[in-house]
């Protein structure tokens, strides 16, 4: 497992700001953090269709590397059998 920070600069967040994610890799580390992100901020701006910007620091290698996230929506629905009503 990797370690990575993860903050948006358009959002007026610094390297500071980031979150820290532990991950195998930094895009599994980018995704980690939209779904965390999304969810916490209640408005799901990136499953709505707007994908966001962000930086990601390997705090292991130093490297920083800017990575777009998109998400979608997806519907699933399941089916289960019931059993026949009985007839008198």
């Amino acid at each position: 497992m990797g370690r990575y920070v993860v903050w948006q600069p358009g959002a007026g967040q610094t390297e500071a700001d980031g979150e820290k994610v532990s991950a195998r890799d930094a895009r599994t580390a980018v995704e980690e953090w939209a779904y965390h992100n999304d969810y916490a901020s209640n408005e799901f701006h990136i499953v709505g269709g707007q994908p966001a910007t962000v930086m990601v620091r390997d705090l292991d290698a130093g490297k920083a590397f800017e990575w777009i996230v998109s998400g979608e929506s997806v519907r699933r629905y399941t089916a289960q059998l019931r059993q026949p009503l009985k007839r008198a």
